[in-house]
């Protein structure tokens, strides 16, 4: 179903459906009782903030699907910072320092995404969603390569995001935005999952157990 940009399936990499997108524009209720019923979604996980959930939120949903808001890496998008980021290197460490500061939120998200067939998204469905998937996959046991080549998928896709975000209203927000901020390179993917290092000493530090991760990996079928 194409009703949300940048939507994919994680799930050859992950052992059981999990999906990524960006978020809902324009999506009628109609629409979102479709695509819950047909993905098997049970859990969304919205890593925007307040600001961007109100200006397109979501429609109401089905018994037995819930939105989880949760505005993921505050501190990180200042213009400050933004200005600093020319290269996919610095796109790497700014990720880094978002899945740092934002590591009680990864071990919420990996609690709720045990619970079923869920779908992970930001406002691109790139930055944000890119570090969590990035993050949830590693700790699934899958490899750099896949998961670098996977975020590289959302490249393709931002023609139809800016389009979106014309479409919306949206575009003022991305005044003074880098330029690489606005590909997916997968040399950046790279950078961050070299510069984060151990991802389950990172979580666990926050409050990650070890059943925790068992019963993710229960959930997604992949044992490492």
């Amino acid at each position: 179903m194409d009703v949300l940009i940048n939507l994919r399936n994680v799930g050859h990499l992950a052992g059981a459906p999990l999906y990524r997108s960006a978020q809902p524009s324009g999506l009628a209720e109609a629409q979102a009782a479709e695509l819950a019923a047909e993905l098997g979604l049970r859990t969304i996980i919205d890593l925007r903030s307040a600001p961007e959930q109100s200006a397109v939120p979501w429609p109401a949903l089905p018994d037995g699907v819930r939105v989880h808001s949760i505005p993921f890496g505050p501190g990180t998008t200042s213009s400050e910072s933004l200005t600093e980021i020319t290269g996919p290197a610095d796109v790497g460490l700014m990720y880094a320092r978002m899945a740092r500061e934002s590591a009680p939120d990864l071990v919420n998200i990996v609690r709720l995404l045990s619970e079923g067939p869920a779908l992970v998204h930001c406002a691109a469905g790139k930055d944000r969603t890119g570090v969590v998937i990035a993050v949830v996959l590693t700790l699934l046991g899958v490899a750099a390569e896949p998961i670098t080549e996977d975020y590289a998928l959302t490249e393709a896709a931002m023609p139809a995001l800016m389009k979106s975000w014309e479409s919306s209203g949206q575009v003022p927000m991305l005044t003074g935005i880098p330029e690489i901020l606005m590909r997916a390179p997968a040399e950046a993917m790279q950078a961050f999952l070299a510069e984060l290092g151990d991802v389950r000493e990172l979580l666990t530090s926050h409050g990650l157990t070890d059943a925790d991760l068992a019963a993710l990996r229960t959930a997604f079928a992949k044992a490492t």
